[in-house]
């Protein structure tokens, strides 16, 4: 298995409808708020982590720091999404 693999439990979990829910770790992890409104969205309306969030994941500090900095330096978009995406879904044979 790749270690980008989604991972039940961890990255995402499947609610009561069936839908694919992003957890607050794979979100910290991506490093970015696509601004979708997300069940379980760790950032701020600035875009910035919250600081429980952080407190609850602390081996993502140092990776969440330096994709954060890299996504504001870059001016990231969220035209890049699919509508899976944005609705919060993993891609994939999974998908639903």
């Amino acid at each position: 298995m790749p270690s980008d693999a989604l991972i039940e439990g961890r990255d995402f979990t499947i609610d009561v409808l069936g839908r694919y829910v992003f957890t607050e770790y794979f979100l910290l992890h991506r490093g970015y708020c696509c601004g979708s409104g997300c069940r379980h969205c760790p950032y701020d309306e600035s875009g910035q982590p919250r600081p429980e969030a952080r407190a609850r994941h602390p081996e993502l500090a140092d990776h969440c720091d330096g994709v954060i900095q890299s996504a504001v330096s870059s001016e990231a978009t969220h035209s890049h999404l699919t509508a899976d995406e944005a609705d919060g879904q993993p891609q994939g044979d999974n998908a639903g």
